[in-house]
């Protein structure tokens, strides 16, 4: 087996073509939603993004339901994970560069045929919140109905809001020496494109330790400015989305924080109760998730780039 927990099952078949089967309960995803998702993907990958491609049966169909789940199968991603070697810097460039092209390509996606994905605010963790945290503490919940009220005035317009991967962590993708070859499309969903963006800078100053975030934000800075310029070789994003990034890391604390207040009676890890209590601690006390300032690293880059194009023009 590849992957267990969370809400599939992916096992390893050998063969003369190794593949990925994954296995997912209807309960958490019927038919047409997974098969939106993989339209979505044979989209992204016809033009281009390097991702693991969903592979069709002998009758050409995509994924099939046997009973209580639903069985889809994918080509094997090349390679090993972000932290097999040492080329970080090229291979943040090739994060932020394929989720760039996710972006600019889902401007452009029309789901034809297919169920249309989630709103962001259809998360059914978010969609749970607002009782778990009513249940568990008032001044959560009057922080959390503020926090959607204010989401809810941000601009949707087609060049920041968007079909989005919805889980783009770094055990999301593989690396074969520099090329990465992202999958895991389970998640994605209607939403700003900053979104990817922020899972992906949460899920790694979080780590192994919530707590250590403050001892990781010089290092984010540089992750962050690596995966901006990857990004902007492929994709504009308006400078506002960025000032916005810390409403986005919120989003997924309160994703994180609502999946995990509603399993506290089977028992917290250490690691589950440092980033509840992280979490709450901020949320509370209205901190931001992390001190960097992501707007200033990116209006540099933004300058250094047309300080270029002015010397070579």
């Amino acid at each position: 087996m590849l992957k267990t927990g969370g809400h599939n099952d992916v096992y390893l078949i050998k063969g003369c073509d190794s593949f990925a089967l994954r296995v997912t309960p209807v309960s958490h995803r019927n038919v047409r939603e997974i098969e939106s998702e993989l339209h979505f993907m044979l989209y992204l990958k016809e033009n281009g993004v390097p991702l693991a491609k969903p592979l069709r049966g002998k009758d050409g169909a995509h994924c099939y339901q046997r009973g209580d789940t639903v069985i889809s199968a994918f080509e094997m991603a090349a390679g090993e994970d972000f932290w097999g070697r040492t080329e970080y810097p090229a291979r943040l460039m090739a994060i932020g560069s394929a989720l760039g092209k996710i972006h600019r390509l889902s401007k452009a996606y029309m789901p034809a045929g297919v169920q249309p994905r989630r709103q962001w605010d259809e998360n059914p963790h978010l969609v749970k919140a607002s009782a778990i945290f009513r249940d568990y503490d008032k001044r959560l919940s009057e922080a959390y109905e503020a926090y959607m009220g204010r989401m809810t005035q941000l601009r949707k317009d087609g060049d920041s809001y968007g079909l989005i991967h919805g889980d783009y962590l770094l055990s999301n993708y593989y690396f074969d020496q520099s090329n990465i070859t992202v999958f895991d499309f389970d998640e994605c969903e209607y939403s700003w494109f900053v979104s990817d963006i922020a899972v992906c800078m949460l899920y790694y100053l979080v780590g192994g330790d919530p707590k250590s975030i403050k001892r990781r934000t010089k290092e984010a800075q540089e992750w962050f400015s690596l995966i901006i310029r990857g990004y902007l070789s492929e994709n504009n994003i308006a400078i506002d989305q960025i000032e916005n990034m810390d409403l986005f890391l919120r989003m997924q604390e309160y994703n994180l924080l609502s999946y995990n207040l509603e399993r506290k009676s089977e028992g917290f890890s250490k690691w589950q109760r440092d980033l509840v209590d992280e979490i709450l601690h901020r949320i509370r006390r209205g901190l931001p998730f992390a001190n960097i300032d992501f707007a200033s690293i990116y209006k540099s880059i933004r300058q250094e780039e047309n300080r270029w194009h002015t010397t070579s023009a």
